[in-house]
């Protein structure tokens, strides 16, 4: 096929993959191995659509009198995007931090989810991390639900760039943080004790920053029917700039458009 589509008339999108061998009249559709693949939607039509799930204050209901759709219809596509997002978060997870970069680490639970990507017990827990001075984070559930440092450590190592500073509460899991390796320590590792207050008066120690973070996620998830689906949402627009501000929806939209070329 060659690369660049070629302009027909018989297509309902005027154009088609064709064959560059002179003999061969084999065709492909433009839609084929996308997300509109078998599907009556038009380009224009769905590019309206994707801009309006670029505004997180659009509800399916409105978005759907909006541009004169059926709300089921709405809703699965809505699905059928974020589908896309969740397989792409999960294929290119972020790394944050480095030297001279502190990162907050806190775990949190979360009720019953029912996505089929293993949410699939009565409260999951989630290991979370960002960067103070970036703001960059990540969310990732823990493997068997569990919060070992077996299961904590290879997780921090795979989204925390060795040389940064990871500051925690006192959870007997991360106490190996520090612990060296082939002759360098990974990371420097610092404690609050929770029990006793949120900042520590000695060291001024503190995970307020993802605290904070946790309580605005789940403050956001409350609205949200599918937990699951808010949960990869929050994550989504978290990690391109698109949770708040004036840029929020074209920020989600050039996001949405890179996951769907991908």
């Amino acid at each position: 096929m060659l690369p660049n589509p070629c302009q027909v008339s018989r297509s309902e999108d005027l154009f088609v993959f064709k064959c560059n061998q002179p003999r061969c009249k084999k065709t492909k559709s433009i839609r084929s191995g996308s997300i509109l693949a078998g599907t009556n939607m038009s380009f224009q039509g769905f590019l309206f659509l994707l801009n309006m799930f670029s505004n997180r204050n659009l509800t399916d209901v409105e978005i759907a009198g909006n541009l004169g759709l059926n709300r089921k219809t709405v809703g699965d596509w809505r699905s059928r995007v974020m589908e896309c997002v969740v397989v792409w978060l999960l294929q290119n997870p972020l790394q944050i931090g480095g030297p001279g970069f502190i990162i907050e680490i806190d775990e949190s639970l979360f009720g019953k989810m029912k996505y089929h990507r293993g949410f699939s017990r009565k409260g999951a827990w989630i290991l979370a991390g960002v960067c103070r001075t970036t703001g960059q984070c990540f969310f990732v559930q823990c493997p068997e639900n569990r919060r070992s440092a077996q299961i904590l450590l290879p997780l921090i190592k795979k989204y925390v760039k060795p040389g940064s500073t990871i500051y925690t509460d006192q959870w007997a899991a991360y106490n190996q943080l520090s612990d060296e390796e082939e002759g360098c320590s990974m990371y420097t590792h610092g404690t609050v004790n929770h029990t006793l207050y949120f900042k520590d008066p000695v060291t001024g120690i503190h995970t307020n920053t993802c605290e904070g973070m946790w309580h605005h996620m789940k403050r956001k998830l409350d609205s949200h029917k599918d937990l699951e689906r808010g949960f990869f949402d929050f994550v989504f627009r978290r990690r391109f700039n698109a949770c708040s501000g004036p840029e929020q929806v074209q920020n989600a939209f050039d996001a949405y458009l890179q996951v769907l070329r991908a």
